[in-house]
């Protein structure tokens, strides 16, 4: 009776040492995954704030050039004006 009963504790042990492996396995592989998965997100993040930081550029860039064909149009209307007094006064017709 107590050598069954020893064989039975003794298959018992076996399971658990066996679940203990495969969980401790499960534990490690979980553990690899969450820190590769912690490199990805501070990976993007980084990405992110780059491109964060290549847009604000690309809106600075974008309001020069605004502001400089904005200067460039003023320009060219004062030129005309001039243009077309000048001419008005000495009996031209305006140029348009």
């Amino acid at each position: 009776m107590q050598l069954r009963r020893l064989d039975g504790l003794r298959k018992e042990r076996a399971t658990h040492m066996h679940t203990i492996e495969e969980l401790e396995a499960k534990v490690a592989n979980g553990e690899i995954l969450y820190g590769k998965l912690i490199q990805d997100w501070l990976r993007i993040q980084r990405a992110m704030e780059l491109k964060k930081k290549h847009i604000a550029e690309d809106k600075e860039q974008l309001f020069r050039e605004q502001q400089s064909r904005h200067d460039t149009d003023e320009t060219i209307d004062s030129v005309l004006a001039s243009i077309s007094k000048l001419t008005l006064g000495t009996g031209h017709k305006p140029m348009n």
